[in-house]
């Protein structure tokens, strides 16, 4: 098994420019649902 320090970094510097990508537009999609079951958005 690799080191765990490496394997994480190795992760966090792969996946994070994906993770922020998704996380924004998850975050996007939460609050047009969140207006949308609020009636805001009609």
């Amino acid at each position: 098994m690799p080191k765990p320090r490496v394997a994480r970094s190795a992760i966090v510097r792969f996946a994070l420019p994906k993770n922020q990508a998704k996380l924004a537009f998850s975050y996007a999609i939460a609050l047009i649902y969140t207006a949308y079951k609020l009636n805001i958005i009609y």
